[in-house]
């Protein structure tokens, strides 16, 4: 591999990490607190309202109740979908912007590109 493609391998990790990054945080250690937030406060309210021939009887069975209706494991899919897609298209971009040569390009072709776009102003019927 050259070193251009291991820059832009790196950068697209780096770049593409970036949002990837509070999905992660939230998931290992914000999912927990807020799963005893909502188990400790709505067990009667879920129990009236959603399911009321739920069995359970407690927030132990409701904490269980809630691990298969909402529980981390169905963040799965969406979080690897969103992370492929993410890296793709980071990749893309990177890729993309590494392959063009931003400083290089002299003066010559700039005047060219001017005056060319000069004749055509100059073509254009005034009214």
């Amino acid at each position: 591999m050259s070193d251009l493609h291991n820059t832009i391998l790196i950068s697209t990790g780096i770049v593409a990490s970036l949002p990837l990054i509070p999905v992660g945080q939230y998931l290992r250690f914000g999912w927990s607190a807020r799963k005893q937030q909502i188990v400790s406060r709505l067990v009667i309210f879920y129990k009236a309202t959603f399911c009321p021939n739920s069995d359970f009887a407690d927030s132990a069975g409701f904490a269980k109740e809630y691990d298969v209706r909402y529980g981390r494991p169905l963040f799965l899919f969406p979080v690897l979908l969103l992370s492929a897609t993410l890296f793709f298209s980071t990749y893309l971009g990177v890729s993309w912007v590494f392959s063009h040569d931003w400083l290089g390009e002299s003066e010559e072709p700039r005047r060219l590109r001017f005056s060319r776009l000069r004749a055509l102003i100059s073509r254009l019927p005034i009214t």
